[in-house]
């Protein structure tokens, strides 16, 4: 028993001295910062950064399961008040869940795009993302604008444009 309190006690010993070593080390460098850098330039905050000359797009993740009856309204009210020139809002839905589908197909907004894998949902919110980011790179390749990180089709993937027209069938 004395010796499994003497090991936790030198557990418990040494991760203090590095959670120490940590705190020590961050008020170092805050100080630091304090007498060295921020007495030669301002501290750099969002309100101090110039706007970008051409924003980049955006693309907006939205997983949805059983979501017939809010979808429809929170697309609706994204397109309304996005304070962004440039975005797209990626819809990951599943092919058993045709409420849903066709609440997304009815918004016709150019700027919306279901998303659907061929995996009958609910699966993890993951394989949902990972589904949206695909159909994302796809997207990007078919433009001809160069992806910065490359990613493989695989045949789970659906990638429905919002000009076709959503058979539930």
């Amino acid at each position: 028993m004395r010796e499994a309190a003497l090991f936790a006690t030198c557990g418990f010993l040494l991760l203090g001295i590095s959670a120490l070593a940590v705190d020590l080390i961050w008020i170092g460098r805050t100080v630091w910062r304090r007498f060295t850098i921020y007495r030669r330039f301002e501290r750099a905050c969002v309100d101090s950064l110039a706007a970008p000359a051409k924003p980049g797009r955006l693309a907006v993740f939205i997983p949805a399961r059983d979501e017939a009856g809010v979808i429809g309204q929170m697309l609706t009210r994204a397109i309304e008040t996005f304070e962004h020139d440039d975005y797209l809002l990626y819809v990951g839905c599943y092919p058993n869940d045709p409420a849903t589908i066709a609440a997304v197909a009815a918004i016709g907004d150019p700027r919306v795009r279901l998303v659907m894998g061929a995996t009958p949902g609910p699966t993890t919110k993951a394989d949902c993302l990972n589904r949206m980011w695909e159909a994302l790179m796809a997207e990007r390749l078919g433009r001809g604008s160069a992806p910065r990180r490359s990613c493989r089709m695989t045949p789970r993937t659906w990638f429905i444009p919002p000009s076709c027209a959503c058979s539930t069938a």
